[in-house]
């Protein structure tokens, strides 16, 4: 029941939730955007440089196998890949607004070739809008093949999403795939009083 601060993870010890959470709180406290997120009995962080770059921290399992974290809202979907595309289509607010207004008049025609033309536009504004693309994915399982090729559309989402999906940062952090050792009292840190 105490909170969880520098002092008391090096007195007491803490895994990797414990790091993470840390880690996002610091970066927080400091006006930097970061948060938890969940990797394969796992919980990494990461964290915004520059208004605009992403990167994983206190990683063992790489960004494509990053997931919201519990207590975490995602604008799109659950992959963390997910959040950092959404940072990118914002960053061009004017073209984001403009592709989201696209596709919400879409949604408002009965006439799929319509609402084709006009994601199709929305999508050429703000490529790294993902609610484009996932509404063109259901307009084309709607029975519409004929107007919507299902490869053109995932050959020009592709680079969008592999750009968000990189393993590699920029810059490595020099614990990267390293156990992280937060205490000498390893045997103390498994149990919380």
């Amino acid at each position: 029941g105490k909170p969880v601060t520098l002092e008391w993870i090096h007195t007491v010890g803490g895994v990797c939730g414990a790091i993470s959470k840390f880690g996002s709180g610091m970066a927080q406290a400091f006006g930097i955007p970061a948060l938890p997120v969940g990797q394969p009995g796992h919980c990494a962080f990461i964290w915004q440089k520059n208004g605009t770059d992403w990167y994983l921290d206190n990683d063992i399992s790489g960004w494509e196998k990053s997931t919201t974290h519990t207590g975490i809202q995602y604008s799109w979907k659950v992959a963390a890949p997910f959040f950092t595309m959404m940072t990118e289509a914002q960053l061009n607010s004017e073209a984001y607004r403009t592709s989201e207004k696209l596709r919400i008049l879409a949604g408002s025609f009965v006439n799929e070739d319509m609402q084709f033309q006009l994601l199709d536009e929305a999508t050429s504004l703000c490529p790294q809008n993902y609610d484009l693309w996932n509404h063109l994915d259901i307009l084309f399982w709607s029975g519409h093949p004929s107007r919507v090729d299902k490869n053109v559309l995932q050959k020009r989402m592709l680079p969008h999403l592999k750009e968000n999906e990189r393993e590699a940062e920029k810059e490595r952090n020099v614990a990267w795939k390293r156990p992280v050792r937060a205490s000498e009292a390893e045997e103390e840190a498994q149990v919380i009083s």
